[in-house]
């Protein structure tokens, strides 16, 4: 039983990890989007739509650096296995437990890539008043294009 529910869940995993790199490689190929540049202005626009001291600007940039430096490492190794998985893909008769594998492994590091932004979200919370905290999570479900009058994810999802 378990292993006819793995051989359908399979292809769709594999479709969604296909469809994601097709369109990681898109983006690169397309230019960057998010320059370091890109990410200052961000901030100082977040800076003026919250009225951020200093002391918060400054703590937030640390948040970000620190953000941007391991979602780098991140993203490298997400490259990595979805390279691997499309190396096995190409494979005659691949093996559906080393197609498993890999699958699996990019799951856990896209996991370990929304803890990461989820504990960079408290930790910018931390540091933001109570009203400063509800403008903040209105700005970022608007760059997620989930906008006050929508209820679920936009077409397009948007880094900063």
């Amino acid at each position: 039983m378990k292993q006819k529910i793995f051989l359908y869940l399979l292809p769709v995993l594999l479709v969604i990890n296909l469809v994601a790199l097709g369109t990681m490689l898109f983006h690169r190929w397309s230019g960057p989007k998010c320059s370091p540049g890109a990410r200052e202005r961000g901030l100082e626009q977040l800076k003026k739509e919250l009225s951020l001291s200093a002391e918060q600007v400054s703590k937030m940039r640390s948040f970000q650096s620190a953000l941007h430096s391991e979602f780098d490492v991140l993203s490298a190794k997400i490259l990595d296995e979805r390279k691997r998985l499309v190396e096995l893909l190409e494979q005659e008769e691949p093996s559906s437990a080393r197609l498993e594998g890999v699958v699996e492994d990019i799951n856990r590091l896209q996991l370990e890539a929304q803890k990461k932004v989820a504990a960079h979200l408290l930790a910018v919370k931390s540091v933001l008043t109570r009203e400063q905290q509800k403008k903040f999570f209105k700005i970022v479900l608007e760059r997620l294009c989930l906008g006050p009058d929508q209820g679920g994810p936009g077409r397009y999802l948007r880094g900063t």
